[in-house]
């Protein structure tokens, strides 16, 4: 059985080996244990703040947790790849968006229904951006704006649009 990892990020930035008995929950809190209080003390009690979620970084490897609030797209992949050392090498650096319009991708990013990854480029095949009409166009640029995405359009041949991490 391969060893597997996990780290905990808490809402204040740290980062927290998780232990590997753990790694099979998909939901732990923090701190891992209650602290110790006195004989006839008050025990604290969790708040749903407390609890953090578990993400797949490298498939039955990696795992991050993280809280309800932040989706692993959220952390700048430097800081992903960082914690996993070695096992970078195994994390994927494209992740396809299945959509072959513009019209779509824009509509995914203005309705928060596509997935997006802020610390990547969106790779848009130059196909798809020459069959968008200029208006078109427009609203994906101005959606990109709004949401603080890059992207780059590139011959790429026929294909979806992708998110690239490795030129960020």
């Amino acid at each position: 059985m391969v060893p597997r990892k996990g780290w905990l990020l808490t809402k204040n930035g740290q980062k927290h080996e998780v232990p590997e008995a753990l790694l099979d929950d998909e939901i732990i809190s923090w701190p891992f244990t209650l602290q110790e209080v006195s004989p006839g003390g008050r025990t604290p009690i969790l708040s749903p703040s407390d609890f953090y979620r578990r993400h797949e970084l490298v498939p039955e490897e990696a795992y991050i947790y993280l809280n309800e609030n932040l989706s692993p797209n959220s952390i700048p992949e430097t800081v992903i790849r960082q914690m996993l050392g070695p096992l970078a090498a195994k994390r994927p650096t494209r992740f396809d968006l299945g959509l072959r319009d513009l019209v779509s991708i824009s509509d995914g990013i203005a309705q928060r229904t596509m997935e997006t990854r802020p610390h990547c480029v969106l790779i848009i095949p130059s196909g798809m951006w020459h069959d968008a009409t200029h208006s078109t166009r427009t609203v994906f640029h101005n959606m990109c704006n709004i949401h603080t995405l890059k992207y780059r359009v590139e011959d790429t041949g026929i294909g979806p649009a992708y998110w690239d991490c490795t030129c960020v």
